[in-house]
C-alpha cells in the first residue's frame, strides 16, 4: 500500500539510504513525500521519505523509526530492504553508529568499511529454499564514498572490518577483547543490511559514524548519551559526504 502526497514518482527512486542513531532525517531532499509500504515481511520501520537531490530520486528510511523507538534486535531488516527494492532502489547506503575496536580509530570519526563479520543471528530471504549467497560490500559504492570525501575535504578512514552483535546492550569488556581480534568496528545493524541487499542483488556500502570506543578500550565505558553526543558531532560531515556521493554516483 502506497500513501502518496504528490512530488516524486516511485519509479524514479535510484538510491536508498538507511540511517540510525543520530541521523533520523535527510534534509537535503526537495519535492519529497512520505510513502507507507506493506511488504511480504511486514511493515518497514517508518514511512519512506522519497524525494530528489540534484534531480535524482532518493528514498530515506530511519531504521529505528522516526523517534528512535525500535531497538536493534527488533528492526525489521527484511521489510526495510524489500521495501527499498520495491521502490526501485538498486543501490543502498547505510549510515550506522559504531564503536571503535582499535585505539588508533579515535571517536568521533568516520570510517568507510571494506568488509564485515556477521556470526550472530543474521536474517536471510532464503528461509524456504537451500541457497548459499556470498555477500560482500560494493566496491563501486565504496569508491564513490571515498572520492566524495576527497573532493569535499572530509576526513575518513579507508577500510575496516565491522563486526555485528545483536544488541540492544553494549558488549562486555571480555567480548570486546575477543571482537577486537576479528575486526576494527562493532555495531548492531550493518551485517544484516549488507547481507539482505546482496541476496536481492542490490549494491550496498556503508558510512560508519564511529561514536565511542568499545567497552574497556582506552578505559572507556560506552553510554548511549556519549553515542548521541558524538553522532551529533559527525552529523554534518556525514550529510556532506552523502551529498557528494549522490552527485558522483547518480550524476
Amino acid at each position: 500500500m502506497y500513501s502518496n502526497n504528490g512530488g516524486v514518482s516511485l519509479t524514479e527512486v535510484e538510491l536508498g539510504i538507511l540511517a540510525g542513531t543520530g541521523f533520523y532525517d535527510l534534509d537535503i531532499l526537495d519535492t519529497w513525500k512520505n510513502v507507507e509500504l506493506d511488504t511480504p515481511y511486514g511493515k518497514p520501520s517508518a514511512p519512506y521519505k522519497i524525494g530528489r537531490y540534484n534531480g535524482r530520486g532518493i528514498a530515506f528510511l530511519p531504521r529505528h523509526g522516526k523517534e528512535h523507538t525500535i531497538p536493534p534486535h527488533k528492526v525489521n531488516f527484511k521489510a526495510n530492504i524489500w521495501g527499498l527494492r520495491e521502490l526501485g532502489a538498486s543501490n543502498v547506503m547505510g549510515i550506522n553508529s559504531m564503536g571503535s575496536l582499535k585505539e588508533e580509530i579515535v571517536p568521533p570519526c568516520i570510517v568507510i568499511p571494506d568488509d564485515y563479520v556477521g556470526f550472530f543471528d543474521i536474517p536471510t530471504f532464503y528461509d524456504e529454499e537451500v541457497k548459499h549467497a556470498s555477500p560482500d560490500l560494493s566496491e563501486e559504492l565504496r569508491d564513490t564514498l571515498l572520492e566524495a570525501a576527497r573532493t569535499r575535504g572530509i576526513e575518513v578512514r579507508d577500510g575496516g572490518v565491522a563486526v555485528q552483535t545483536t544488541g540492544p546492550r553494549f558488549e562486555t569488556r571480555a567480548e570486546i577483547k575477543i571482537l577486537s581480534n576479528w575486526g576494527d568496528l562493532v555495531g548492531m545493524n550493518m551485517a544484516s543490511e549488507a547481507t539482505l541487499c546482496s541476496e536481492l542483488g542490490m549494491s550496498y556500502s556503508n558510512i560508519a559514524s564511529v561514536d565511542n570506543y568499545g567497552n574497556g578500550i582506552c578505559g572507556e565505558r560506552p553510554t548511549f548519551e556519549l553515542v548521541l553526543a558524538n553522532s551529533k558531532k559527525n552529523h554534518d560531515r556525514v550529510e556532506e559526504l552523502v551529498k557528494g556521493a549522490i552527485e558522483l554516483l547518480l550524476g
